[in-house]
């Protein structure tokens, strides 16, 4: 169920095991274990986290946050693109509505190998939440893992907390105390997305112009340590001289105002002289692995619960912790 809807589960036992239960069933059992383990969780939760071991290699510990729409069975607007045809109100109440999840990396980095452009990744580990206001419970349980995996770390192993350029993220991160002794850094390809943006509010879109420029900024970004004020004074000298539309300069305002908020977090040529990762790219990944390809397949619609309990065997799957959550739980059972 970690892995699968409770339909395919049954099918596949059917063709590999003389246990063959019908996906009720399967479901049944799923809601059981998740009754007994519900009001232990944060303790369960802690006892796994606490049986990682750091890989020997490791280097840097880097931190990522990321959220991704999940699609839950309640009342609300339903978001995204008209339909062609009128049915009903615009606005009309739907018994759906997406809704943010929250998803969290820890990733254990190695050297950089030979011919290698970043560092070696060798582990993640992941936790997610459904939705919720504010995201609290899901704030506490990932800084409770990430106290759980600092602990028996190598004090000269690098922290790094690696996002994208979401305002919510960084604000989050810069008022909380337990980030202070972590280099912060904006995922460069969110970066170079921004970069192609202005590119294209300045020069128009698939123009040589825009490429050249693109190209120019890009290089200056990974390779000079003050690239990010050389971005910002070609975007200011543009935007002085050329003559833009109202929607280009619009978009160059917007563009403008990221590279300025985020400048103090660019140190890419630094990071990467350094054999740090510049890129988010496990939790990119992970919103997708963990979230969005068990949840959010065509006409699967979740309660905030259910999808919990789903969330929460799968992240111990994908992070390599099932016989580790399996054996807690079995001690779990005994002591009860």
């Amino acid at each position: 169920m970690a892995h699968m809807t409770a339909g395919e589960a049954e099918q596949l036992l059917r063709l590999c095991s003389s246990f063959q239960p019908s996906a009720t069933a399967i479901q049944h059992i799923v809601d059981k274990v998740n009754q007994e383990i519900e009001p232990h969780w944060e303790t369960l939760d802690t006892t796994i986290r606490a049986s990682v071991e750091t890989p020997a290699e490791t280097k840097v510990l880097v931190a990522s946050l990321d959220g991704t729409n999940v699609l839950l069975r309640e009342p609300g607007v339903r978001r995204g693109r008209p339909s062609e045809r009128p049915r009903g109100e615009p606005d009309e109440p739907k018994n759906a509505t997406y809704k943010n999840a929250m998803v969290g990396t820890i990733s254990f980095y190695g050297a950089v190998g030979a011919g290698a452009e970043g560092p070696q990744r060798l582990r993640s580990l992941y936790t997610a939440r459904m939705p919720q206001e504010g995201a609290g419970t899901f704030k506490r349980d990932f800084e409770r893992q990430l106290e759980i995996i600092e602990k028996p770390l190598d004090p000269h192993v690098l922290r790094v907390l690696l996002c994208d350029g979401h305002r919510v993220l960084w604000n989050y991160a810069d008022h909380q105390a337990r980030f202070d002794d972590y280099e912060k850094l904006v995922d460069f390809y969110h970066t170079d997305e921004h970069l192609s943006h202005a590119a294209e509010a300045l020069f128009g879109k698939q123009s040589v112009a825009a490429q050249r420029w693109y190209e120019k900024y890009r290089r200056v970004l990974l390779e000079q340590d003050d690239g990010v004020r050389s971005v910002r004074r070609s975007l200011a000298y543009y935007g002085r001289t050329r003559r833009l539309s109202g929607d280009r300069r619009h978009a160059l305002a917007t563009e403008r105002t990221f590279f300025r908020r985020n400048q103090h977090r660019m140190a890419y040529a630094s990071f990467r002289r350094r054999g740090l990762p510049i890129g988010s790219g496990p939790v990119e990944a992970a919103c997708k692995s963990i979230v969005r390809t068990r949840l959010c397949r065509s006409g699967m619609r979740w309660s905030r619960e259910g999808g919990q309990r789903i969330l929460n065997f799968r992240c111990y799957a994908k992070s390599g912790l099932w016989n580790e959550f399996w054996e807690t739980y079995k001690q779990l059972r005994r002591s009860a």
